[in-house]
């Protein structure tokens, strides 16, 4: 798994490449801690060139979900592939996290949040 990040402000958009697994999770939450201890509220998980998902990482999302909510933020999926919708279709947390097709649809939306 890759993980890249680039902060404008309260803004992230962390880009993960591969499988999100069980193997993954503490480096992805170092990462979430490291963007909101510089004053990052917002996240957009850039999910284009994720291959696939288990429990433990969608554990991690509804994780940084609250931690950006902690911090008076949101976060967003974007990009995500056919896999990972039905993936959050099955396990019913399409409701419970905000999917956009592009990064740019994930910042605009996230900007006209009350």
């Amino acid at each position: 798994m890759n993980i890249n990040c680039t902060t404008d402000g309260s803004f992230a958009v962390m880009k993960l490449s591969g499988d999100l697994g069980a193997d993954q999770t503490d480096r992805i939450r170092k990462t979430v801690l490291n963007l909101t201890s510089q004053s990052v509220r917002d996240i957009v998980i850039d999910a284009s060139e994720l291959e696939s998902i288990d429990s433990k990482g969608l554990e991690t999302l509804l994780w940084i979900q609250t931690t950006c909510a902690d911090h008076l933020g949101e976060i967003r999926l974007a990009g995500s592939t056919q896999n990972i919708h039905t993936v959050l279709e099955m396990t019913r947390l399409r409701g419970r996290l905000i999917c956009c097709d592009t990064v740019e649809a994930s910042h605009a939306s996230l900007n006209s949040t009350p």
